[in-house]
């Protein structure tokens, strides 16, 4: 869903580590922190902008 909306063309692999931490997981449990993350998807996919959706992620 995502690549549709940027294009697969607009795509690229960088040279860069990304750090990941379970600390959400672990707090809210997997699924609810699933359930949570695919609901941000679905606004993201409905128009929902970045800024807007980063401040329900981070909760700011």
């Amino acid at each position: 869903m995502l690549v549709r909306r940027i294009g697969k063309a607009r795509i690229c692999v960088l040279d860069e580590v990304a750090m990941t931490s379970g600390q959400k997981q672990e707090r809210d449990g997997w699924f609810a922190r699933s359930l949570r993350n695919l609901w941000l998807l679905f606004r993201f996919s409905r128009g929902a902008s970045p800024e807007t959706l980063a401040r329900a992620y981070y909760g700011k």
